[in-house]
């Protein structure tokens, strides 16, 4: 290994994997009792100029803060640690086994319309947090949703500090490439104006809304036509059993005009629970006792007995099966989630469990 200890104390395990412009490595802090286990992410920058780096620099830190703040929502995974050494950036990571959403939401198995709600409202209620926060995550799809082992929630993923500080060139840590053009997003959960490079918080919404007709259909979003006239998606003729109500709430959160959505997750998130029969309150709880009731999450496609992490094209640490969804130029990190228990409160560190 190239380098066994980073920032003076991260003992480097092994390397998880190199994707991107950026490699990630399992890790011992050798700081803590026990030398509990972390992820590091590194982040190289090629032109290592005095204003490259300044502004790398300054990109990178701002990104953080951003980071820090964000990790205080319970589904949002916490960074623990961001340094700098040998003018390369690095982001410490808490690590905790999931499973992707992805591998639960399969072509051809659409979901039931419950189910759906309850997937819908937990996603929206993060992002509703991270909405608040003045940020838009940009890449909402289904591998940036991690089913947690630990109590069955939803963890939100990937907010992209990598892809900010890309704003200045890296260089691929294996083939030596520059990224000089960032497309942030992944085909088919991105809408028009988001391709223009012009994200708004409805982008977010639109994500959103594709992930519920993706579950509800068991279709792929590329796979759903659109009206060749109004440009809308016609996916109701793939749910031709879905309430008009829910029905309605998901035409609204993806038209193809900005304008014509929900401002912000917030909107669609009080919308959604305006829905007739929807049980108000305690969905966590509910996905968790069926989670439990369900031979440990098996009925549910969670296996925290058996979980295999296997790396793939896309991912710097995935679990169970292959990614479909994802077209993202940077690798994602699939099994992290934060260091909180079900009342917000940070948990004592008995291992780490580091996410970007």
């Amino acid at each position: 290994m190239e380098q066994t200890l980073l920032g003076g104390r991260y003992q480097i395990l092994r390397r998880l994997s190199s994707g991107g412009f950026s490699r990630t490595f399992l890790v011992s802090d050798i700081h803590l009792p026990n030398h509990p286990k972390c992820v590091i992410k590194q982040l190289k920058i090629q032109d290592k100029d005095t204003a490259t780096l300044d502004m790398a620099r300054r990109l990178f830190d701002t990104e953080a803060k951003v980071l820090y703040q964000l990790g205080n929502h319970p589904q949002i995974p916490a960074l623990l640690a961001h340094f700098e050494e040998h003018q390369e950036f690095y982001l410490a990571q808490e690590y905790i086994e999931g499973s992707r959403l992805s591998s639960q939401v399969e072509e051809g198995k659409p979901w039931s319309e419950t189910r759906v709600v309850l997937l819908l409202q937990e996603v929206l209620e993060i992002l509703a947090f991270v909405h608040r926060q003045q940020v838009i995550h940009r890449d909402i799809k289904p591998s940036n949703l991690i089913r947690r082992h630990q109590d069955g929630k939803i963890v939100l993923i990937d907010f992209g500090a990598v892809k900010q500080v890309t704003s200045s060139p890296l260089v691929d840590a294996e083939t030596g490439a520059t990224n000089l053009t960032v497309a942030i997003g992944t085909h088919g959960y991105m809408p028009n104006e988001q391709y223009a490079g012009k994200p708004r918080f409805s982008s977010d919404v639109y994500a959103v809304g594709m992930l519920g007709i993706r579950a509800l259909t068991g279709m792929l979003p590329q796979k759903i036509e659109e009206d060749p006239i109004t440009s809308e998606l016609d996916w109701r003729k793939y749910a031709p059993t879905v309430s008009s109500a829910l029905a309605s709430v998901l035409d609204t959160m993806v038209r193809y005009d900005f304008r014509d959505r929900y401002p912000t997750a917030q909107e669609a998130l009080a919308a959604l629970q305006n829905l007739p029969n929807l049980l108000h309150g305690g969905f966590g709880g509910q996905l968790y006792q069926t989670w439990q009731e369900s031979n440990n999450g098996a009925a549910m496609g969670i296996h925290p007995g058996t979980a295999v992490v296997i790396p793939d094209e896309t991912s710097e640490l995935t679990v169970v099966g292959e990614d479909e969804d994802s077209t993202s130029l940077f690798p994602v990190d699939l099994v992290y989630t934060n260091g909180h228990n079900g009342t917000g409160a940070i948990v004592p560190p008995q291992d780490y469990r580091h996410r970007l």
